[in-house]
């Protein structure tokens, strides 16, 4: 069977490998980060806090099915809690089952990559395609092997800077812009008066906040995730952690009524591609000449199961397309000035 290098262990890579295992294919997952799951991660300092994904929701019956072992180990569990839509300063129910990794999101990731081989702190910096298929290098220098087929599980500017320059993948990517989000990550010392563990907010500043130590499988305490608006992200991009976490507790004191309390600890995370606004929605995209696939939650919708999809979809497309001739060779350079922010 053929070989396949998947760069990018989110919930779209890690989908990807799992179904093309099942038919035999050799799998190679590469991700630059310390731990799986790219979004759907947790910190696990000062208590643990989901930063990125806060909770995802399930109605396709494959994506179901692949949770259901995990649901029964308790890998993964339903959030009970009550999560409104804040609209003019009002509270609205906003019904819907919703589910989390415990003890953290990030054990969703780690258990639906059981059995693939992956090789984390490592990010692809070159990729070249030529008779014999892909080779990548990875950010030192170092060789990582030669696949046949190479699958990019990331967003749209991370993979156009891996992708050939002339390969017609690179129009639809650069037509895609991502937006950066900014999360604070606020520990309290006793349990704030709000009646609610979840909220969207519908304000310049403030896009979601939430009781993190409220979801399942949690350490106890009082800790919140909030997740500032695009925009406010966007203005704010260069700023200081600090400043943005204070900013955000502000932000939330605000919106919910609150007199402003202390923190026991407060930080920020900065998500430089935390969603796309245009994305294709196409389920995944696929050069059948070079053998490149590329697939990531902004193929078809911004959520866990929509990356699951995707991967899923790209999987697919592998099966139908390899072992036909390739009839174009490429190669990408090492990483631009121009590509270099795109891949950090």
């Amino acid at each position: 069977m053929a070989s396949v290098a998947i760069a990018g262990a989110g919930i779209a890579g890690i989908s990807a490998a799992r179904a093309l295992r099942q038919d035999g294919y050799r799998i190679t997952l590469f991700d630059r980060g310390r731990r799986l799951g790219g979004r759907a991660c947790s910190r696990r300092t000062g208590g643990g806090y989901d930063h990125g994904a806060q909770y995802f929701t399930v109605s396709d019956p494959a994506f179901a099915r692949a949770l259901a072992p995990h649901m029964r180990s308790g890998a993964v569990a339903p959030w009970h809690g009550r999560v409104v839509r804040s609209v003019g300063g009002q509270l609205h129910e906003f019904d819907a089952r919703r589910y989390v990794g415990v003890p953290g999101m990030g054990r969703l990731a780690e258990v639906l990559a059981q059995d693939c081989e992956v090789l984390t702190d490592t990010r692809v910096t070159v990729a070249e395609q030529g008779a014999r298929g892909w080779s990548l290098v990875d950010a030192d220098g170092s060789e990582l092997g030669e696949y046949d087929v190479l699958l990019l599980a990331m967003p749209p500017e991370q993979a156009s800077a891996l992708t050939p320059r002339d390969c017609p993948l690179r129009e639809t990517l650069r037509a895609c812009r991502s937006q950066p989000a900014w999360a604070a990550l606020l520990q309290f010392a006793a349990r704030l008066p709000l009646d609610f563990d979840g909220a969207t907010f519908d304000r310049l500043d403030l896009a979601w906040a939430a009781r993190d130590s409220g979801k399942p499988g949690r350490e106890p305490g009082e800790r919140w995730v909030v997740h500032a608006a695009a925009e406010w992200s966007r203005e704010r991009f260069g700023a200081a952690p600090e400043r943005v976490a204070a900013e955000l507790a502000s932000a939330l004191f605000t919106a919910t009524a609150l007199d402003p309390r202390e923190t026991t600890a407060m930080s920020a995370h900065r998500w430089g591609f935390a969603r796309v606004g245009n994305g294709p929605a196409c389920g995944a995209l696929w050069d059948e000449h070079l053998r490149l696939g590329i697939c990531g939650d902004w193929c078809v919708s911004p959520r866990i199961e929509g990356a699951w999809l995707s991967g899923v979809e790209a999987a697919a497309q592998i099966r139908a397309s390899v072992g036909r001739p390739r009839r174009r060779t490429a190669k990408t350079a090492a990483v631009t000035p121009g590509d270099e922010a795109a891949l950090t």
